[in-house]
């Protein structure tokens, strides 16, 4: 996705452009991107993907209602959008064997019938074609107004997955190297916090695996936003876990790195440490 545009330049597009690109993120629907722009610029992505939903939660139940009769049924294939052709393609929409289509059809009618639209799935997240078949079995069982709204919320999924194919959001990441022992850092605790009015308020703690490095990012695309953090890393109870010598108690107990993430790019804040030293940059 190196062709998605930043947070940064998409706020400062014309309205007629800024609604082109992203009038699609919800079927036939411009008008939430249109309303949307009028409340640039955004923090985050997810501060953009919050607004746009939230223009179409206040809006009337008849539009809110005419957004979900814009989705076409699932697996039929008519008035669809290349997003939906798209999004129903990786899910195998389009090459279902004979019973499982039969299945999947009937079961939208029968939705369409009690309701008077189309069940909407986000189909990006909702894993195997049983579990689809199986949500929409198990929402006919419903009122119309508890379907509204959860149409409304899978509308709503269905949005941020398209904004992220969009919209590029920065992201952190971190790689701890013990140079006491010569190898990676894995099993150390690394903290991060957004630093506000002076105090750092605590966002997520993970653990470093084999290579150093974490499973997961530190902030992923849809937790960042531009402002202040702090990275702490847990240095005296890892190397006191294997044994490394020290003084006691230990010169470096927590390593803590604050960082002004400014825009929407990939920040690596790693960490070159022994019991008595250590070392950062700005990584890729």
């Amino acid at each position: 996705m190196a062709d998605r545009i930043s947070l940064r330049t998409l706020s400062e597009l014309a309205r007629e452009p800024f609604v082109e690109l992203l009038g699609p993120v919800f079927e036939h629907s411009p008008w939430i991107a249109e309303q949307a722009f009028d409340e640039r610029p955004f923090a985050s992505r997810a501060e953009l993907h919050s607004t746009m939903c939230r223009i179409l939660a206040q809006a009337s139940l008849e539009r809110r209602v005419a957004i979900i009769a814009a989705h076409p049924d699932l697996a039929v294939g008519r008035d669809m959008t290349e997003e939906s052709v798209s999004e129903q393609q990786s899910a195998g929409l389009d090459r279902l064997d004979v019973e499982l289509k039969r299945r999947l059809v009937g079961a939208n009618e029968e939705y369409r019938s009690r309701f008077g639209f189309s069940c909407i799935v986000c189909v990006r997240r909702a894993g195997t074609l049983d579990a689809i078949l199986a949500a929409i079995e198990r929402r006919t069982d419903s009122t119309r107004d508890e379907q509204i709204d959860e149409n409304i919320g899978e509308i709503c999924a269905i949005a941020g997955l398209r904004l992220a194919d969009l919209v590029a959001a920065g992201w952190v990441t971190t790689h701890v190297l013990d140079t006491a022992r010569g190898e990676p850092g894995a099993g150390m605790e690394v903290t991060i916090a957004a630093i506000e009015d002076g105090a750092a308020r605590t966002l997520k703690t993970l653990v470093t695996n084999a290579d150093g490095r974490t499973d997961e990012p530190l902030l992923s695309e849809d937790e960042f936003a531009p402002g202040r953090y702090e990275v702490r890393f847990r240095v005296g109870p890892y190397f006191e876990r294997r044994g490394v010598p020290t003084s006691s108690p230990p010169y470096l107990d927590e390593v803590p790195i604050r960082v002004h993430l400014a825009e929407d790019a990939h920040y690596h804040v790693p960490l070159i440490v022994s019991p008595w030293g250590y070392t950062t940059y700005r990584g890729s």
